[in-house]
This record gives C-alpha cells, sequence and structure tokens, in this order.
C-alpha cells in the first residue's frame, strides 16, 4: 500500500530543497508503485497535490540547503565536464 503522506512529504522536502516547484522533476526518486508508464495516474496526482499543500510547511536546515548547494556545484561541474568533452564550449 501506498503511504500517500509520507511521499507526499518527501517530495515536497525534495521540491523545497532543489527550489523547484515542478514535482514532476521528481517522479524518477520513487518507487514505480506510485505512477504509471507515463508518470502520472491517479496516486501520482494525489501525491504531487499533497506535496504542493505542505510546500509552504516544510522548513529546510541549514545543514539541508548546504547539502542542495554542494550537490548543485557537483552536477554543474558534471554538466560542464561533459560539455567540454563534446567540444561544445569555446
Amino acid at each position: 500500500m501506498v503511504n500517500i503522506e509520507k511521499i507526499a512529504t518527501e517530495l515536497a522536502r525534495l521540491m523545497k530543497g532543489a527550489n523547484d516547484d515542478d514535482a514532476g522533476n521528481f517522479a524518477h526518486y520513487f518507487d514505480d508503485a506510485v505512477y504509471d508508464d507515463e508518470g502520472k495516474g491517479p496516486i501520482w496526482n494525489a501525491i504531487c497535490d499533497r506535496a504542493e499543500e505542505l510546500l509552504p510547511t516544510i522548513v529546510i536546515t541549514g545543514e539541508e540547503w548546504a547539502a542542495w548547494a554542494r550537490a548543485d556545484r557537483e552536477l554543474s561541474a558534471c554538466e560542464r565536464y561533459e560539455q567540454q568533452q563534446l567540444g561544445l564550449t569555446a
């Protein structure tokens, strides 16, 4: 059985931490049981709706913000490296 409240809370934390209000960007973080092949469906829609309701109540700690910032820097560095390897940078 899918615990919508628990998953919605986790989704809201991901959205808040990433400063990204598009829940669809996080579908790949969750088990296939929460969405169908199209990344949509009644369970996923309910989770997204609840996450949006919870979003204003979510508090991200300084430690969590620092972890998000590190991850963002690492991702940016990987993307720059990939572009260099593909010869896409000047």
